[in-house]
């Protein structure tokens, strides 16, 4: 995992400032999903509201209406992956959406 982070880091340019500022964003994220299992594990009326605040936090709640499995299906960030080589680039996986 070290090594896909440590190349995508380098593909995309990134300095340290904003490797900091993606851990942190992703360590929020794992924060949300662990206290939506605890509240659920509680019993909370609303458990799934911290993944709900943390995905809008970032403009990635999912459309109305559309079905788990067609997200679970297509595992992208629409953020991330509409920047992800818009132009392309030369011996990159990754293209433009």
């Amino acid at each position: 995992m070290t090594a896909v982070v440590t190349s995508a880091i380098r593909r995309l340019g990134l300095n340290r400032d904003e490797v900091v500022l993606l851990v942190a964003q992703y360590a929020e994220l794992v924060a949300a999903a662990r206290a939506s299992v605890a509240a659920e594990d509680r019993g909370e009326p609303n458990p799934l509201v911290h993944v709900r605040h943390a995905l809008a936090g970032h403009g990635q709640l999912p459309p109305d209406g559309m079905a788990p499995l067609t997200l679970l299906a297509h595992p992208e960030v629409p953020v991330l992956a509409a920047c992800l080589c818009a132009d392309g680039c030369p011996g990159c996986e990754w293209t433009g959406r």
